[in-house]
């Protein structure tokens, strides 16, 4: 039989093993305490969340800037602001049209 070298045996003790009907309730506990971090942490992944996917969608735009010569703060901040301002339109013409349909309501009852 041969005999196994220290570097396999130092990895052995990394090796993974069962832990029997352990393995499984420390993987349940596991498991609740993850979900019970998301939803109190909700308020605080979501807007994280939408910041990181808004920075994936509009690095394009930054990166479009900057081929045309356009210093990375100046590109940054005329992409923020005009997605604030393409934002609030959209929201504006929403409600507008929401208000519009609440008024004429009545109308198609």
């Amino acid at each position: 039989m041969a005999e196994i070298g220290p570097a396999a045996r130092a990895m052995d003790k990394y090796r993974y093993t069962s832990g029997g009907s352990g393995g499984m309730l420390e993987k349940a506990v596991i498991a609740v305490i993850i979900i019970g971090a998301l939803h109190y942490g909700s308020e605080l992944f979501v807007p994280l969340a939408i910041a990181v996917l808004l920075a994936f969608a509009l690095s394009p735009v930054v990166q479009f800037m900057r081929r045309r010569r356009i210093p990375h703060g100046l590109a940054v901040g005329v992409t923020v602001l005009l997605t604030f301002v393409t934002i609030f339109f959209v929201g504006a013409i929403v409600t507008r049209q929401v208000t519009e349909l609440g008024a004429k309501l009545p109308h198609y009852q």
